[in-house]
């Protein structure tokens, strides 16, 4: 009794979500207004500026216009499923009227760590493709759906890749796992980016961890898929088809051009990010040597770059061509308001320096393991919500009075598991304690439901969602109950 007495105490005191202090107009910037219904998902593979993407994202759920998903998306095949029985369910109107219900806006990161999903290239266009039954109910109901990705120049990505994951360290130490220089390294991890954007999403822990000269045969198959002459007509059609099925690819060299269009495909509202480059591991040193880098200048790195991963350049510039050709074609308007992006950026970033670290810790997703108990921070846990006592999970997992449950004694009721209690006090996925935004609140069984699987597939906590007061309760009792 007492802890439901506390439960209703902090539910009584939930504070309004407190908009951003730093609001800055883009009037002259975003040409479209918030769509009623967007979904807009970015495949960010590493390297390709998806960190800076991912927190244009978090800007625009921090202001409460969009929620955040990401970025593993084990849950894509149940969510794809769920919104398109949720947006087809409408009552008595059309699905195309949303004049009737709440908007639909999710902003989806598939980058990695995902375990359910295989084949990512071929699960990602037959589930979000302009050809996939999702894209088909979404269409017919006014929904935009939008799938991005961005390309690199090859040697920009190999010397960037190289030097964030310290691989030169490990050359140093051994040369004969790890090669000599990054041309060594890049020439046996040839095509990173293509093999990256088809394969597996964990595939990226090969270059960053294994030696080129050690490499695991499904390494090889995927890094050396375009050397077999047999077989590399049909790995460069699966490239070019899974390409194909994206409604943007644009440029890391121009990250700007790439938002701006992005902006006008999906509705984004909140532009004026700040860079985020992920810091080096275990503190790398940046190299520019040609002994550690294996080539003389630029130029000479490009060139080898270019002979060692052939698919790579060809894909970046034919991706290139067909960017120049989109951006040109959006007039002089585009160039105004490209300029006035730069600015406003300009003038964000020179707000975040005087600004306190309290202030901006504020506005930063918080990793969920940092915020779970150390006992809590399993992913078999956290995909498996459980009801308190006197519930039951409903047949679209939704949480639901249990009569029969309720009514036992207090002594007869399953004691609470701290995991469960956790959730139900709004850091997991329980219920009304998650902050669904839009039609994913109040749309239904369906949205309910893929609201839940949402939230418990996200890696981050987002502190505007939840007041600091709850977070703080909620682990102080899951630490009591743990100690009991």
């Amino acid at each position: 009794f007492a802890l439901q007495h506390i439960a209703t105490s902090l539910d009584s005191q939930r504070a309004p979500r407190r908009q951003s202090t730093r609001v800055v107009s883009m009037a002259g910037l975003v040409r479209v207004p918030p769509p009623a219904c967007s979904f807009a998902i970015d495949r960010h593979v590493h390297k390709n500026g998806g960190s800076t993407m991912r927190s244009v994202f978090i800007d625009n759920d921090r202001e409460g216009e969009w929620m955040y998903w990401g970025y593993g998306l084990d849950k894509l095949p149940s969510v794809t499923s769920l919104v398109s029985e949720a947006i087809q369910s409408n009552g008595n109107h059309s699905c195309d009227d949303w004049d009737a219900r709440p908007p639909l806006r999710l902003a989806a990161e598939l980058h990695y760590g995902g375990h359910a999903l295989v084949n990512v290239a071929t699960t990602m266009v037959h589930l979000l493709g302009p050809h996939s039954h999702f894209r088909a109910v979404a269409t017919r109901c006014a929904c935009k759906v939008v799938l991005m990705t961005r390309l690199r120049r090859p040697s920009s990505y190999y010397i960037s890749f190289w030097q964030w994951a310290n691989i030169a360290k490990m050359q140093r130490h051994d040369n004969r796992t790890h090669g000599s220089n990054m041309v060594d390294w890049a020439c046996g991890y040839r095509n990173i980016q293509a093999a990256l954007l088809l394969g597996d999403l964990k595939l990226a822990l090969e270059p960053e961890y294994v030696g080129v000269h050690r490499m695991k045969p499904h390494a090889i198959r995927a890094f050396h898929a375009f050397d077999d002459p047999k077989h590399r007509e049909r790995s460069l059609a699966h490239l070019e088809r899974t390409l194909s099925a994206f409604d943007l690819v644009g440029l890391v060299e121009r990250f700007d051009e790439t938002l701006l269009l992005a902006a006008d495909l999906t509705g984004l509202q909140h532009l004026t990010h700040s860079k985020v480059s992920p810091p080096p591991k275990n503190r790398a040193e940046v190299l520019t040597t040609a002994k550690a880098l294996g080539c003389e200048s630029r130029a000479g790195c490009e060139q080898k770059i270019a002979a060692c991963a052939s698919v790579d350049q060809q894909m970046y510039d034919r991706a290139a061509t067909s960017f120049d050709e989109r951006v040109r074609a959006q007039g002089p308007e585009f160039e105004q308001r490209l300029l006035r992006l730069r600015r406003l950026r300009a003038a964000r970033e020179s707000t975040d320096k005087v600004r306190t670290r309290r202030e901006r810790d504020a506005e930063k997703p918080i990793i969920r393991e940092k915020v779970l108990p150390p006992e809590l921070r399993s992913d078999a846990l956290l995909r498996q919500p459980q009801p308190l006592s006197g519930e039951r999970l409903g047949r679209h997992g939704e949480i639901v009075l249990d009569p029969q449950r309720a009514a036992q004694s207090p002594a007869a009721q399953p004691r609470e598991s701290s995991y469960s209690r956790l959730m139900n006090y709004g850091i997991g996925v329980v219920g009304e304690q998650i902050d669904c935004r839009g039609l994913l609140g109040g749309g239904g069984a369906a949205a309910s439901r893929a609201c839940r699987l949402i939230y418990s597939d996200t890696q981050f906590t987002m502190p505007w969602r939840l007041p600091k007061r709850r977070e703080r309760a909620a682990i102080h009792l899951a630490k009591v109950q743990v100690s009991i």
